[in-house]
């Protein structure tokens, strides 16, 4: 399984249930909307309030934690470049890598 969480645990998935009503995130920042282009029809994961954003793998129905051999995301409307990264952590939460996200304003970034 996999849970998000971050400090606050506050967070947005456009388009939770149809008919389709918040797209891009309309109903928080109808302006801001245009920036925003999907990856997956119809669906955006965010944070609110506090970017950064923590997961976890855990064995689904167990709940004992679980390694993975890689792990992807797409970024949405990465503005400036050398601010947005990832940083992937083994499971004594030593530093396994620390990756900045290309800048891809108005597109797609890929990590």
């Amino acid at each position: 399984g996999l849970i998000v969480s971050n400090a606050n645990n506050k967070f947005r998935v456009s388009n939770p249930e149809p008919p389709k009503v918040d797209d891009r995130f309309d109903s928080i920042n109808p302006d801001a909307a245009k920036d925003f282009i999907d990856f997956s029809p119809e669906r955006l994961f965010a944070p609110l309030s506090i970017n950064n954003v923590i997961i976890d793998f855990t064995v689904p129905g167990v709940g004992k934690d679980a390694l993975v051999s890689g792990f992807g995301a797409v970024y949405v409307d990465v503005d400036k470049p050398h601010v947005t990264k990832a940083i992937y952590y083994d499971k004594q939460n030593c530093v396994l890598a620390e990756e900045f996200v290309d800048a891809q304003k108005d597109g797609l970034s890929f990590l």
